[in-house]
């Protein structure tokens, strides 16, 4: 995981799979930034695995964002937005990303 700063915003870019075995840290650290009052853009573009654990860490970090009115966007890789399609949330967190330029 690496993280920078862009345009205001903190960028969360994950290089691995998104799992059980990830998730409990990536989530401490994305609800580290929201209570600093941080927008965050999670960067999941080169994650090639996701399970539910990563499932609930979005979903999480996505509510904590709105509940304190900060950005929360996800640049999701294929792998990523199927597992989000399969589960029915692609939805969510379609859209978010086209705005974004993060490097």
């Amino acid at each position: 995981m690496t993280q920078f700063e862009r345009g205001g915003r903190i960028v969360v870019e994950v290089l691995a799979a998104l799992d059980v075995a990830i998730a409990p840290e990536l989530d401490a650290e994305l609800e580290r930034h929201t209570a600093r009052g941080r927008s965050i853009i999670l960067d999941l573009r080169a994650v090639r695995f996701m399970d539910s654990a990563g499932i609930r860490v979005l979903i999480d970090a996505r509510n904590r964002a709105q509940r304190q009115g900060l950005g929360f966007a996800v640049l999701p890789s294929d792998a990523v937005t199927r597992t989000l399609e399969a589960a029915n949330l692609l939805e969510q967190f379609a859209g978010q990303s086209a705005a974004f330029d993060v490097r």
